[in-house]
């Protein structure tokens, strides 16, 4: 039986244009650290070096200590006196990305669906900002957070998409066997390598991002009302 369900955020329950929302995030961080020295390219790369440290880490550590110790390794000591200015800017700046999302109709009902299947729920968007970004996004997708047992962020991952153990670790710690997750999502790269765990998948199909031009056809697919149809007649055959 299906007994956790792991939703995507970005294009599965947010409208959401990644190399707008990442253009304009970078846009946004090199504008609020120019002010402390930091210059606009030195920054855009040694970030993109911070997120491969957590993309080669194996799980050794937390994204979050992955990260910072890959941005002190490229600016030095002045990183630790002028991380209070990164947290600044999650804290106002990073609010202005709310124009690089939308929420999708029906969103917030199909979790509260599942909620109510007594079915456990994580919001397992790629963990690459602290936990306050992540909460306003999916404040931005009209999702109630409430409605979640669990969501990946930038503190509590050892892993990033599309790395299979990334959704092995929220299974671990929700307690459920690999064999009674669904992930769902529209990433066919990010979001389907969950099968490689035993996991069942369930492709998002109105806003599919395939840029590897893999097979789709392969995957169990639909809406919202198709996803809840899917996890019925799976739990349904169980009980039979």
């Amino acid at each position: 039986m299906i007994k956790l369900v792991m939703f995507d955020l970005g294009g599965t329950l947010m409208m959401s244009d990644e190399d707008f929302f990442t253009k304009m995030y970078f846009k946004l961080l090199t504008d609020k650290m120019k002010d402390h020295g930091y210059e606009a390219d030195d920054l855009v790369n040694a970030v993109w070096g911070a997120l491969k440290a957590i993309a080669t880490s194996g799980g050794k550590v937390k994204n979050e200590l992955a990260f910072w110790d890959s941005l002190s390794a490229y600016y030095g000591e002045r990183l630790e006196r002028d991380r209070v200015f990164f947290d600044e800017f999650y804290d106002t700046e990073f609010d202005k990305l709310v124009v690089t999302g939308m929420p999708i109709k029906g969103a917030n009902d199909v979790v509260k669906q599942v909620k109510a299947m007594g079915i456990k729920t994580a919001l397992t968007t790629n963990p690459l900002f602290p936990k306050m970004a992540i909460e306003k996004r999916l404040s931005w997708s009209g999702c109630d957070k409430a409605n979640f047992d669990y969501m990946t962020t930038l503190e509590n991952s050892s892993y990033m998409k599309p790395h299979p153990k990334y959704f092995l670790e929220v299974a671990q710690i929700l307690g459920v066997e690999p064999s009674e997750c669904l992930v769902v999502g529209n990433d066919v790269s990010d979001d389907m390598v969950a099968e490689k765990n035993g996991m069942q998948v369930f492709l998002v199909n109105y806003n599919i991002s395939n840029k590897k031009g893999l097979d789709e056809s392969c995957y169990p697919q639909g809406n919202f009302d198709d996803l809840i149809m899917f996890i019925e007649s799976e739990n349904q055959s169980e009980r039979i």
